[in-house]
């Protein structure tokens, strides 16, 4: 489908495909999710929908492309149920066995030209699931809130955007469900201490203050922030308290060449019916939460917290987060340290002679990467490679290449390859030489723009 087309899709064009599909009286449901924030943003509208039904379910993951042997599985596991594939690429020469009635696909596309009924395409992955649950099972205020920010969470900008998604976020702002909000994007702004917001920031990573108590403590000192505030979180700082904040937080950054600063602020969305101290207060908050629970594979606690655990288990997203945060900084110490870039055609990677390994975790390679980028010590014209004992995390600069592309592009060439994010890759290393393929591989694997 070409990119006019997507942004053509309505919601009236949903609700159209919606009347050629519908779940049986009787079935139960196997949703197979992406994922991306967005995905799983949708996903939890679809589970609550059938929870207001009384349908019973069960929740999947899958990477940003699923393969028709891996769905054929999935099916035969689970019979007797209708699956609903949310913001996946389907691919593979097996075709799908109409037995038992074809998967729904939500916000997701096929490489095949076959018959599987679709709702919507990869511009529209929460306006199909809302238009979907509102058209055959039960969909009310909070699906739509959830379904406008999963649009907004892409931070797309608004011509790129589809029809549909333009259209579902007007409609959530009408109704009052979000507004906007100019001002520190910093995670943890609305619940954290400010010590804490400062400590753990890495969307964006705020140098010489990530991970360093001493010079947080130094900037609230800087901005004359009262001691008897120091235990507050940032929203509830005056005016003139933030504004001495931000003031002392851009001038800290102006002193690196790659000043970063300019990220944690600007727009933001505010959702007016979640608690003031509510993590899932800003968009903001959200985006980091689900972004980093794709990069530690913890799908599970993400979508749990969009589907409505506000206990146990939204404590849990936060304090990953805040882990995932801490192991992040202190590899990104540790990658100045010792970064031995050697450069390539298209490739920056570190030295077989430096690897990261030991210490630090898989699961943080992909924002030790975006960070080299913010900060200018990458190129952002070429991929980044950093590796452990046993992957290896290729990298690239935001909206240069979609990442199901490159999934796709190392499938093919017989690579065990899973997604991190919307920009990076982890691949299985198991020997030298694996490594030696992974590098020559990309060097025939050209950045270009996202389609």
């Amino acid at each position: 489908m070409s990119a006019k087309s997507r942004r053509s899709l309505s919601l009236r064009t949903l609700k159209k495909q919606c009347k050629e599909v519908a779940l049986k009286e009787q079935e139960r449901a196997l949703i197979l999710s992406s994922p991306s924030p967005e995905a799983t943003l949708a996903s939890a509208i679809l589970c609550r929908s059938l929870q207001r039904v009384q349908k019973l379910y069960h929740v999947s993951f899958c990477d940003v492309v699923v393969d028709t042997s891996s769905i054929a599985t999935l099916r035969n596991t689970y019979p007797n149920h209708q699956m609903f594939i949310v913001g996946s690429l389907v691919y593979g020469k097996k075709k799908l066995s109409k037995k038992g009635g074809h998967p729904l696909l939500i916000g997701s596309e096929t490489t095949s030209s076959s018959d599987v009924p679709c709702i919507g395409d990869f511009s529209s992955v929460s306006p199909s699931a809302y238009t979907y649950s509102r058209e055959h099972l039960s969909a009310n205020d909070l699906e739509l809130q959830t379904a406008a920010a999963g649009v907004l969470i892409e931070d797309n900008p608004k011509e790129h955007r589809s029809k549909a998604s333009i259209e579902t976020v007007e409609l959530a702002e009408e109704k009052g469900l979000l507004s906007g909000r100019k001002g520190a994007k910093l995670f943890g702004a609305s619940f954290l201490p400010l010590n804490e917001i400062l400590q753990y920031s890495i969307h964006p990573y705020l140098q010489g203050i990530s991970g360093n108590s001493q010079s947080c403590e130094k900037i609230l000192d800087d901005a004359d922030i009262p001691l008897t505030k120091r235990g507050s979180s940032l929203t509830e700082l005056s005016k003139e308290e933030s504004k001495r904040l931000n003031e002392q937080l851009v001038q800290n950054d102006l002193r690196f060449n790659n000043p970063t600063i300019h990220s944690a602020f600007g727009e933001d969305y505010v959702f007016p019916h979640e608690s003031e101290s509510s993590p899932l207060r800003f968009l903001s908050a959200m985006r980091s939460l689900g972004d980093t629970a794709w990069a530690r594979h913890e799908l599970g606690f993400s979508t749990g917290v969009w589907i409505g655990d506000r206990s146990r288990m939204m404590e849990d997203l936060v304090l990953n987060h805040k882990t995932h945060c801490e192991a992040v900084i202190s590899g990104m110490k540790r990658v100045k340290d010792i970064l031995e870039i050697v450069e390539s055609d298209n490739t920056l990677y570190l030295t077989h002679e430096s690897p990261l390994t030991k210490d630090i975790a898989n699961q943080v390679l992909a924002d030790i990467s975006r960070i080299a980028y913010e900060i200018g010590i990458a190129d952002t014209g070429k991929y980044l490679v950093l590796h452990s004992d046993t992957c290896v995390s290729v990298s690239w600069n935001q909206k240069q290449i979609d990442v199901m592309t490159v999934v796709m592009k190392f499938i093919e060439a017989g690579f065990n390859v899973a997604s991190t994010s919307s920009h990076s890759i982890e691949v299985e290393r198991t020997s030298r030489d694996d490594y030696e393929k992974i590098l020559s591989y990309l060097d025939s694997l050209e950045l270009k723009s996202a389609r």
